[in-house]
């Protein structure tokens, strides 16, 4: 499992959101369901090589004592993401947001 692998599968699905959970497979919400993107869970080692790709010095300290932490992210190519890092029950837990690149129109919206 690579974090390329599963953002592109997310962008193909047109997910809004990938979770990274320890002890559980990532996850993306798809059409108000959940949908598994890998047969295996994600394990601790994996979660904190994602967050350690991710984090500068400054906000890997941050995240290091605990606090979570809001950031932008980019794969060239790809697509943009809002991503927050945080610890759920002492292990580290990420949430992609899909930020696509066009913008939706009123009815698309359905204002």
């Amino acid at each position: 499992m690579e974090l390329l692998q599963l953002l592109q599968a997310m962008v193909e699905l047109k997910a809004p959101d990938l979770i990274l959970k320890v002890g559980a497979r990532p996850t993306a919400r798809v059409r108000g369901g959940l949908a598994h993107l890998a047969d295996e869970e994600v394990t601790r080692d994996f979660a904190l090589r994602v967050v350690a790709s991710m984090l500068d010095d400054r906000r890997m300290e941050q995240f290091v004592r605990g606090t979570e932490v809001d950031l932008a992210y980019e794969v060239a190519g790809l697509a943009r993401f809002r991503v927050n890092v945080f610890h759920q029950i002492g292990m580290p837990a990420v949430v992609f947001r899909y930020i696509r690149a066009e913008v939706p129109s009123f009815a698309d919206l359905n204002l």
